[in-house]
């Protein structure tokens, strides 16, 4: 008899427990691109999403999302059918061209985009180049000599005039 009230206990308490921490019909699961997770209320205001967690409110670019799911069924509310769950290769590639658009608009150094670019896509040629020559650029030409040494031949495959161009700037 006490094991099966207790059974009902641990029963209770493990319900309890999963009620609680479900998220609210009111709240959404929020996805952004970079697989990053809110839990909140979304609304819109122009071409943000406002996500109020608690009582933070965060503001994120809707093209930074990639779906909205309804909290308490799970379903999907919102999916962007641009915005595939990415492999690390098409995030590198989405993150250098970012780093090229910042620089065409002349935003500044692009050096913090093409740092996770290379961290997330070392072995793109494409990648390893921008990002040394940004270093360079930034007055890092040590750690743009590295970048070379481990990727100066697909570099120079890459791009065989800008390689060149490259070499005699870090020298």
């Amino acid at each position: 008899m006490k094991f099966d009230s207790l059974r009902s206990v641990v029963a209770c308490l493990l319900l309890s427990t999963a009620v609680l921490t479900a998220p609210t019909a009111a709240e959404e699961i929020i996805t952004l691109r970079s697989g990053a997770t809110l839990q909140g209320v979304a609304t819109m205001d122009g071409e943000d999403v406002v996500v109020t967690v608690g009582e933070s409110v965060l503001r994120t670019p809707f093209t930074s999302v990639a779906s909205i799911h309804s909290g308490a069924s799970g379903q999907q509310a919102l999916g962007l059918a641009n915005a595939p769950a990415e492999a690390p290769a098409d995030r590198g590639t989405e993150l250098l061209v970012r780093a090229l658009e910042a620089k065409l608009q002349a935003a500044g150094s692009a050096l913090g985009l093409l740092t996770e670019a290379y961290q997330i896509s070392p072995d793109d040629p494409r990648v390893a180049y921008w990002y040394a020559s940004e270093l360079i650029a930034s007055g890092h030409g040590g750690t743009a000599n590295e970048v070379m040494k481990r990727h100066g031949k697909s570099i120079a495959r890459a791009y065989p005039a800008f390689s060149q161009d490259l070499d005699e700037r870090l020298q």
